[in-house]
């Protein structure tokens, strides 16, 4: 990150990140504490200048490094364009678009998640399927996770626990040690972020009998906020009060996976 950022930019992404304690965190069903797991952050002090990078592991606010990496760059970044095709020609690569326009590069980075259309393109037969599993995202404010949570579980890089049935919680926190809007006033000549308060992001999962994720369940358990999920799907025993939870439930998702490509596939041949 220090790499591509400007020294202001890069000011702004290590005010507004938070520097975690290098462990991933095991919780009991019930949150208490099974297991912290030392988790060193592998950067080899010969390529990686420690005092730029920062202490090691980072959690951030996706909205928030968006809004960085995009600032100064308003004038050549496209939205609402989807890919169509692509091809090689010769020490360039031009990308088709669906609503009939195209671009050409250096070099195409298909980060298009789980249904790539370079991926279908480039290895077609990597088949998207559903991975069985179920899960509920949502954000849980930072005053209801410091009642529910053991303090290890805001200071870590990441938390996650299960139980008998082997449904999942997870739990990452973002805490700003700037608010995001002062530190672009402050460090970015006025940079324009929008302000976001501390919160913990929330995963509650597992097998498809235990998340069905048919409109009518996922209407009925978003209308009851997070309760009716964390009741039905995570069995956290007295310490947890549902009504702690607030509305945090915000958005189901089945889970996809994709069937592994040949080691050809990815090779540097041209197309």
């Amino acid at each position: 990150m220090h790499e591509v950022l400007t020294p202001e930019l890069w000011a702004v992404f290590n005010a507004t990140t938070q520097w975690t304690a290098p462990f991933t965190t095991i919780l009991n069903p019930d949150l208490s504490i099974l297991k912290r797991l030392p988790t060193p952050d592998e950067h080899d002090a010969a390529l990686w200048n420690g005092a730029d990078r920062g202490p090691g592991h980072a959690n951030v606010d996706r909205a928030t490094l968006r809004q960085i990496l995009l600032a100064g760059l308003e004038d050549v970044v496209e939205f609402e364009k989807r890919l169509d095709r692509y091809e090689s020609r010769g020490s360039q690569v031009v990308v088709h678009f669906a609503d009939g326009t195209t671009a050409g590069g250096d070099v195409l980075v298909g980060a298009d998640g789980i249904r790539s259309a370079v991926r279908a393109q480039r290895a077609p037969e990597c088949e998207t399927v559903d991975a069985g599993l179920g899960a509920i995202y949502g954000r849980l404010p930072i005053a209801k996770g410091r009642d529910l949570l053991p303090p290890e579980a805001l200071d870590d890089i990441f938390t996650i626990a299960w139980d008998e049935r082997k449904v999942f919680l997870q739990l990452g926190s973002v805490l700003f040690p700037t608010p995001p809007d002062r530190a672009g006033r402050m460090l970015a000549s006025g940079l324009q972020i929008q302000r976001r308060d501390d919160y913990i992001v929330l995963i509650v999962g597992g097998r498809h009998e235990r998340f069905p994720l048919d409109r009518e369940t996922m209407s009925r358990w978003l209308a009851n906020g997070c309760n009716a999920p964390l009741q039905t799907c995570w069995r956290t025993g007295p310490r947890v009060r549902s009504r702690s939870c607030g509305r945090a439930i915000r958005r189901p998702s089945s889970l996809s996976t994709c069937t592994p490509a040949s080691p050809a596939c990815w090779s540097l041949r041209p197309e």
